[in-house]
């Protein structure tokens, strides 16, 4: 709501490639989401962005000169449709190579990983240098005999998508062709 730049004072370097989380809290920013790395969670002045959305930027000042680093206006619609409660979801960047100005770019974090992942790797990152242009699912067994004797109880379904926010519908059929299971 306000056109303030804040210095982000830390004397902690930041790798290519490495994550380091912002807030006011730190802990309770340890205590709300499981997955974090308290190793890379600094404590700043920064003020809480607004769910509804806004305009981030990241710059360096050098000299009297400042270099815009990266910037993005968001809003809360960037969000998975499908989540209903946005309070404490992290919007995350799906690929960071890729602009940030990309709406396409930005997907509502897991809810694996309950919805955020301070100072690790984003929940929905993605290599885009990798080939995902083919959905490509694979199974731990080409069948399931969930009787409790410990032997093919349970199947592992792993998906390869072009990227995040998939949905998926799984059934099941017994050896007849009979669906058991949706």
């Amino acid at each position: 709501s306000s056109n303030t730049w804040l210095a982000l004072k830390t004397d902690q370097v930041i790798l290519p490639g490495a994550y380091l989380a912002f807030t006011t809290d730190p802990e309770n920013l340890i205590l709300q989401y499981p997955f974090h790395d308290s190793f890379k969670i600094v404590k700043t002045e920064l003020p809480a962005i607004s769910d509804e959305g806004g305009i981030l930027i990241l710059a360096v000042r050098v000299n009297n000169a400042i270099y815009v680093l990266d910037s993005f206006q968001f809003d809360e619609a960037w969000h998975h449709p499908f989540l209903k409660d946005l309070e404490g979801v992290s919007l995350e960047k799906i690929h960071l190579e890729q602009t940030s100005a990309n709406k396409q770019n930005w997907q509502s974090a897991s809810g694996t990983y309950f919805y955020a992942t301070p100072g690790l790797q984003n929940s929905q990152w993605q290599d885009s240098l990798k080939s995902s242009d083919q959905y490509r699912p694979s199974l731990s067994s080409l069948w399931i005999s969930p009787n409790g004797d410990n032997i093919t109880d349970f199947i592992e379904i792993k998906f390869h998508l072009p990227k995040s926010g998939f949905n998926s519908r799984i059934e099941v059929f017994d050896l007849s062709g009979f669906r058991i299971k949706k």
